[in-house]
């Protein structure tokens, strides 16, 4: 079966379970650095919605990838999709102030 097809089918709805779990529960995302607080709650539903846009352009690229019949050398891209996603969600939500950096 196709690298592609197994990453859609399978992490594409865990990490949205997984962002589900953390809105209800409270929680940062593993994906987001350890070193942040929270601020304000509204960044849970940020983190969620941040989340949903990261799958649906991971799955844009996996259709593509598909129709395209990208070689399985590729699938490097829907890790760089999901790493420069996490770091924009982490950015903004600096800025937005839903979090601020523990002192170390």
């Amino acid at each position: 079966m196709n690298s592609f097809i197994l990453i859609g089918v399978i992490f594409i709805p865990c990490f949205i379970l997984y962002n589900f779990w953390c809105i209800n529960n409270k929680k940062i995302s593993i994906w987001i650095n350890s070193k942040f607080e929270v601020t304000q709650d509204e960044y849970f539903k940020f983190q969620f919605k941040s989340s949903i846009i990261t799958c649906l352009l991971m799955s844009i690229f996996i259709i593509i990838a598909i129709n395209l019949n990208l070689e399985q050398k590729y699938i490097f891209f829907i890790l760089a999709i999901f790493y420069i996603s996490t770091y924009v969600t982490e950015y903004i939500a600096t800025k937005k102030n839903y979090l601020y950096s523990k002192k170390s």
